[in-house]
């Protein structure tokens, strides 16, 4: 080499090591739906709610570097519906730090081409944000309901769900865009969909609950109160069973000695101690359900009304017989009305409801 002073050269006859450089391949991104309850199990989300957390994933980078995220792609991939006129303001989360702007409408492709509605956050200057090497972050989209006035709904409610999709090379136009820190290069990932679960629209929703006094302890032989529970009707609007349309379906776990003679169940509405239903003749002395199908009350829009239940348990005289009913959360056990004109909701197992409620085990001494 040549002296910066001297200006005079020397020539080395043997090797000399110089510093180790590290050539470093793409980091690997894998993705997948977040462990409920982080992503929500379907649930009612009511016209007019706002930041509601309708899909969760999350992302894990491999152990060759860290990640930058650029650009994510969220697709409205439910059949049928009218998702653009449902949800309005996605908002995408890491953690409580919001990240990107507001989109404030899906994307509404054209029917006659075909395709998903979709929502693009992207920052193709400073990055979305990073996820360390061998490390994970979650990633939250959260979307406001369109108030009623605007919104669809159907029959059942109206439903939607989200997806994200990861590709086997990342591009700065594939629905995920993540580059390594060190590479600078388009991450890798598995070819493959992440949905969400779906949610369903509707002007209003009951949730049910347990009501404190619902009795316990001692099983009275004869007719007698078996569950007292509470039902609160959202803020936006009514719950209605109409008396012909709807029904609350109840489930028996019972323990007896005796046959019991054929008998009858009747529900109260306990702020007049009415009749609003009866049911016929259920066989109490197996397990198994009965249904009223008559029920005829409103609950109005914000208030909490409760309801309970009558039996005949005449036959339960041995000591330790028991008797325990429930209301639980299959597509059976509820059907009601948010008060859309021909609405018959049909609950299917949806989460934010306060089903099931189990009423105390009344035991005969």
């Amino acid at each position: 080499g040549t002296g910066v002073t001297t200006n005079a050269s020397v020539t080395s006859s043997t090797a000399v090591g110089g510093q180790d450089i590290a050539v470093a391949t793409a980091g690997a991104l894998t993705v997948a739906v977040s462990a409920t309850p982080t992503n929500p199990n379907t649930q009612y989300v009511v016209s007019g709610d706002t930041e509601q957390v309708v899909a969760s994933w999350k992302f894990s980078a491999s152990n060759v570097e860290d990640l930058k995220a650029y650009r994510i792609k969220v697709k409205q991939v439910q059949t049928d519906v009218d998702a653009p006129k449902n949800v309005k303001n996605l908002k995408l989360f890491v953690g409580s730090t919001q990240v990107s702007s507001t989109i404030p409408a899906l994307t509404n492709l054209d029917e006659s081409i075909g395709g998903d509605e979709y929502a693009i956050f992207e920052d193709t200057t400073n990055g979305l944000f990073s996820i360390a090497k061998n490390g994970n972050v979650t990633l939250t989209l959260k979307a406001d309901i369109t108030p009623s006035t605007n919104a669809a709904f159907g029959t059942n409610g109206e439903q939607f769900k989200f997806r994200i999709s990861n590709v086997a090379t990342h591009t700065s136009s594939t629905d995920i865009s993540a580059k390594g820190t060190l590479s600078g290069a388009f991450a890798t990932g598995s070819a493959a969909n992440y949905d969400g679960n779906s949610h369903i629209v509707v002007k209003s929703k009951p949730t049910f609950a347990l009501n404190s006094a619902s009795p316990s302890g001692t099983l009275v032989n004869g007719t007698v109160e078996v569950i007292r529970f509470n039902i609160t009707a959202h803020a936006n609007n009514d719950v209605v069973f109409d008396g012909t349309n709807h029904n609350i379906r109840f489930t028996i776990t019972e323990s007896s000695n005796a046959a019991l003679s054929a008998t009858t169940a009747d529900l109260y509405d306990a702020a007049t101690n009415t009749t609003i239903a009866t049911q016929l003749k259920p066989d109490f002395d197996t397990d198994g359900t009965f249904s009223f199908t008559t029920i005829s009350t409103t609950i109005p829009a914000g208030q909490t009304k409760t309801y309970y239940v009558k039996a005949g348990l005449s036959g339960y005289s041995t000591a330790g017989d028991s008797f325990q009913v429930s209301i639980n959360n299959a597509a059976a056990d509820l059907s009601w009305s948010d008060t859309v004109t021909s609405a018959d909701i049909t609950n299917a197992s949806v989460s934010n409801i306060g089903l099931p409620i189990n009423g105390n085990v009344l035991v005969k001494p």
